[in-house]
């Protein structure tokens, strides 16, 4: 089953948000993307005040809201994700990147996989995609 919702960009190439196959959810690759597939606007600092804020946080917590609004659509939650992996265009994001995360799991993290490239990805600014499998209950 295809899932789709206006709560959350849609994404840049012809996948859907997400697939949902028996009581497994299959998320299309997460980045902080609009729905034009361009960054989406506040995801970087203001080069007038660089010394504020924390694209590796602010991007994670747009992509989480997003994949709330996901699984709320494919019928579960966040707290229902049973794997991640994580890839990092630099690893310089990969600290702020990952306390953001771990924010959404105050207990036990789902296990988690992350990768460094040394690479810019297809939406130019964006700092980290998110591959995400979640647990849909009956």
């Amino acid at each position: 089953q295809t899932i789709e919702t206006s709560d959350a960009p849609q994404q840049p190439g012809h996948e859907p948000q997400a697939m949902k196959v028996g009581n497994l959810l299959f998320f299309s690759g997460q980045m902080a993307f609009d729905s034009n597939g361009k960054l989406a606007d506040g995801m970087v600092r203001n080069p007038n005040s660089p010394w504020y804020g924390s694209p590796g946080q602010i991007q994670m917590h747009y992509m989480m809201k997003n994949i709330a609004a996901i699984s709320e659509a494919a019928g579960t939650t966040v707290d229902n994700i049973v794997r991640r992996a994580c890839f990092h265009n630099d690893l310089q994001w990969f600290s702020d990147s990952i306390q953001a995360w771990a924010s959404y799991f105050p207990g036990d993290k789902p296990p988690s996989t992350t990768v460094g490239l040394d690479s810019p990805f297809v939406v130019d600014g964006s700092n980290a995609l998110l591959d995400l499998i979640a647990y849909v209950p009956d």
